[in-house]
């Protein structure tokens, strides 16, 4: 198992990620839940529920992307029903996220490896593009005619073969329409639409359809095996199969010379204009498509980038998943009494980044639990480090300090004398000036001033410099 911010190796024993410290109770019951949905597609595999098995497979990899077992049964899957296209994007990207796992590239070579394999699955799938295509423009029977074409070389496109009846029922063709859908429902009983079409058939195909089925496989059995053999007739005298072949020949020179020729020559020349006429529409019609694409890819750019940047909202520095994070570590550590990295955690958080209600109640008990208790934490430490000399660290608490609380003036005082002590004088002075400047009737002011007093004039007169 790996983590899903930074990718770390884990362990069955980590509560918190090693390398990031994202917490994993809530990562391990997503990829928990995974696991399960991917447990269901199987036994709806099993039963030949295919319909069943996407849905589950689809929720498993919405909770967990990187599940590439379950990938590859979806690709298998999508394979068998014949989304050819969809099935190999499934087994790159199972590649992509585990390059050692060799059973997604075994499925991808199995099936697409083959160049002529590849060759035929794009032409399948063009031939029910076209399909669809005539069948919207209400060319049904050519529609029927690429459909069968496909449906002979591939009987469990799904697609193909409830476009097919579909067809085939606005045509009363009931039989035809049983008979295409029955291999799909052999293998995924619970296609819905497909057994909707089946009932339709069956309803008003009447009694006599299983005859008419019968019927439609004996006649296609028939035009399969049905050969036709030319008759010949021997003939015994040489002489006249002579005379038969040479004046033939010279019928046939003759009418090359007088008919044939002239024609072929004024159809090649008439081919030839139409060919040059037929390159120019082509020409036109590519520059036509070469422009729509090009829209099409500047609409998909600019998509692209506004994903991007809602994606950036969730996973950048400021988005959702840092301020959730970033509350839960500030949590963990307020709970642990770590209230230096608490207060550290809690700080870093975008308070505009989320405006769910539960988080901005949670953020706001955070808020008051370090204001109630946390800081006072951090000032007593901090006090504490100072007095034993350890000034570098009494500065981290202090600064936590201002941080939750700004006008901390205490605090602001003791960072001063921390940096004073340390012989930083010129870091001492911006602590000590601002305690003398914003708080000058506090008793602190009256101590900065007895260390470095504050002098307006002086003060202006070394910005100038």
């Amino acid at each position: 198992m790996k983590c899903c911010k930074c990718n770390a190796a884990l362990t069955r024993q980590d509560k918190v990620c090693p390398s990031c410290g994202m917490p994993l109770k809530a990562y391990r019951r997503l990829v928990h839940m995974a696991n399960s949905y991917y447990n269901t597609a199987l036994e709806c595999a099993k039963r030949k529920d295919l319909s069943g098995a996407i849905m589950a497979l689809e929720q498993c990899l919405q909770l967990n992307k990187r599940q590439t077992s379950a990938r590859n049964l979806y690709g298998l899957i999508l394979f068998r029903l014949g989304e050819f296209g969809r099935a190999a994007r499934q087994w790159k990207l199972s590649m992509r996220f585990d390059p050692e796992d060799h059973r997604a590239e075994e499925l991808y070579q199995k099936a697409f490896g083959n160049r002529t394999d590849l060759a035929r699955f794009r032409d399948l799938a063009s031939k029910y593009n076209l399909a669809l295509q005539s069948a919207k423009d209400g060319a049904l029977d050519l529609a029927q005619i690429q459909l069968k074409n496909v449906l002979e070389e591939y009987p469990h496109y799904a697609k193909a073969a409830k476009l097919m009846a579909l067809i085939c029922l606005k045509q009363q063709d009931y039989a035809r329409a049983c008979r295409v859908l029955t291999p799909l429902l052999e293998i995924n009983t619970t296609d819905t639409l497909a057994q909707y079409y089946m009932e339709e058939a069956i309803k008003e195909g009447g009694r006599f359809l299983e005859e008419e089925i019968e019927i439609q496989e004996e006649q296609e059995e028939r035009e399969r095996q049905e050969v036709i053999i030319p008759p010949y007739n021997e003939k015994n005298e040489l002489l006249h199969d002579f005379l038969c072949i040479a004046g033939g020949l010279l019928l046939g020179i003759l009418a090359c010379m007088f008919l044939v020729f002239p024609s072929v020559r004024q159809r090649m020349i008439d081919e030839n204009n139409a060919q040059i006429m037929s390159i120019g529409d082509n020409l036109s019609a590519k520059e036509v498509e070469i422009m729509s694409l090009e829209s099409k890819l500047s609409d998909l750019t600019d998509e692209l980038k506004q994903t991007q940047e809602k994606l950036e909202g969730y996973t950048g520095t400021n988005g959702v998943m840092s301020a959730y994070t970033n509350l839960i570590r500030a949590m963990n550590y307020f709970v642990a009494q770590d209230y230096l990295n608490a207060s550290s955690a809690f700080t870093a958080i975008d308070v505009n980044a989320v405006s769910d209600s539960e988080y901005i109640a949670a953020y706001n008990m955070m808020n008051e639990k370090l204001h109630s208790d946390g800081i006072d934490q951090l000032f007593n430490q901090g006090y504490s480090l100072f007095k034993k000399y350890k000034y570098d660290e009494a500065v981290n608490y202090l600064q936590e300090c201002v941080k939750l609380k700004p006008d901390y003036v205490e605090a602001y005082y003791w960072i001063g004398l921390c940096y004073y002590n340390k012989g930083d004088k010129e870091t001492a002075k911006t602590y000590l000036y601002k305690v003398q400047k914003e708080y000058p009737d506090s008793v602190f002011a009256s101590r900065a001033r007895d260390i470095m007093p504050y002098d307006e004039q002086t003060e202006t007169t070394t910005a100038q410099q």
